[in-house]
């Protein structure tokens, strides 16, 4: 063989070898690219997955603190209607007079007699008050005034014990049992 059929065929073995190695390249390529198209398919999928998962998650959160603010403005405007019938209720309460006062006062001190028996003490609020007293034939201090809108604060003989049975007095003793009561009323 002359040297230039050994090249020719020389050139043809290489071509032959390079069209063999580029259609295993291109064959490598488009196995790669089917591959990669896959992942990248599926990844998208997991993070489009992710990101509506922490979406709801989100729109969870801000459903629930829109829940929270409601009930807490609700809370809000029930304790504010609260306050305001206990307002109405202490102004009617501390407009009481004449015989519906004489009357309430009564019972305040025949509470504090039984608490503390006849040699009890009261300190007035009134002038009513200081009948009253008088005519139970229990002991006043007169110099001495509770500085309530009505009602009396009763004093044991020795000092030591006493109840608070003005109306600012009974009302703070009671407030929480009032609101509750208020608040069956109002929002059955």
């Amino acid at each position: 063989m002359s040297k230039e059929k050994i090249i020719e065929k020389i050139e043809k073995d290489c071509k032959k070898e390079i069209d063999s190695i580029l259609k295993d390249a291109k064959k490598v390529a488009s196995e790669i690219r089917k591959k990669a198209l896959i992942e990248a398919k599926e990844a998208s999928e997991h993070i489009l997955s992710e990101a509506k998962r922490e979406s709801e998650n989100i729109k969870q959160t801000i459903i629930a603190k829109a829940n929270q603010n409601a009930r807490r403005k609700i809370l809000e405007n029930k304790e504010k209607i609260i306050e305001e019938c206990i307002e109405k209720a202490k102004e009617r309460l501390f407009e009481l007079k004449d015989e519906r006062y004489k009357k309430t006062v009564e019972k305040l001190i025949r509470n504090g007699i039984k608490l503390f028996g006849k040699d009890c003490i009261v300190i007035p609020s009134r002038r009513e008050d200081i009948e009253m007293a008088k005519k139970l034939k229990i002991k006043v201090h007169e110099k001495k005034k509770t500085g309530a809108s009505g009602g009396v604060i009763i004093i044991s003989k020795d000092g030591l014990q006493s109840i608070n049975n003005t109306f600012e007095g009974i009302l703070e003793r009671k407030i929480d049992k009032i609101k509750t009561e208020i608040g069956k009323m109002l929002f059955k």
